[in-house]
């Protein structure tokens, strides 16, 4: 099991992961410092008092592609280069990060959707009731 926390500029934040690694899999957590570049002291203060209250997210690790190894040096450079505008430059927490933060995004959409409609329904039974109290006279 290996660990190890990342301090780094996301503009505007400065922001800290923390990740575990075990055989396949690896636990990521994030936590915002803020706009200042939090200095040893932010950090031992943070490692001591907030770790233990981190939410750690699990997410399975994709294997690496392996690159052959008789390769034209330009055409690896161009490989390399397409591959990093594909994915983005970072380290693997930061890719399972951005995948999760996504994958919470979807699900909190789906959940307004299913809220909006709970609202309209209330809505449409008051309206319902209403009319019919009206018509008996109350």
């Amino acid at each position: 099991m290996d660990s190890r926390f990342n301090v780094f500029f996301d503009d505007p934040f400065w922001v800290g992961v923390a990740e575990v690694v075990d055989d396949d899999r690896i636990r990521i957590a994030r936590f915002v410092f803020g706009g200042n570049e939090p200095g040893a002291g932010d950090i031992y203060d943070f490692v001591i008092n907030r770790y233990s209250h981190l939410k750690f997210d699990e997410v399975c690790i994709e294997p690496d592609v392996p690159i052959p190894q008789k390769i034209n040096p330009k055409r690896q450079k161009r490989l390399i280069n397409r591959e990093m505008s594909r994915n983005g430059s970072g380290t693997k927490s930061q890719e399972a990060l951005k995948r999760i933060m996504e994958s919470r995004k979807i699900e909190s959409r789906e959940n307004g959707k299913v809220k909006k409609l709970e609202i309209e329904q209330r809505k449409y039974e008051l309206k319902k009731q209403k009319r019919l109290d009206k018509r008996r006279g109350h």
